[in-house]
């Protein structure tokens, strides 16, 4: 089953750290994904994944933030949430 993650983090981005969070997507993401601003001062990072459940997809996603995140050089709290893609 494919899933959208959204990982919305604790505080802005500069443009430099929005940079190297993209690279790092799309180095440890086999689909890549895309990381800005949503709702107005929320910074969200998306990106989609295979999983079974979605305890294994909420795990997973955890993992690769993390990775993101520590490649990125970038130190930010986040909430993931996962939600099914549509016809899967």
């Amino acid at each position: 089953m494919h899933w959208s993650i959204y990982a919305d983090l604790s505080r802005g981005l500069s443009p430099e750290e929005r940079s190297a969070i993209a690279a790092a997507l799309d180095a440890v993401v086999p689909s890549g994904g895309c990381v800005g601003l949503q709702n107005g001062s929320v910074e969200e990072v998306y990106f989609t994944l295979e999983a079974g459940s979605e305890a294994e997809a909420r795990a997973e996603a955890h993992r690769h933030v993390e990775v993101v995140l520590r490649n990125a050089d970038v130190k930010a709290e986040y909430s993931i949430q996962v939600e099914p893609m549509p016809g899967t």
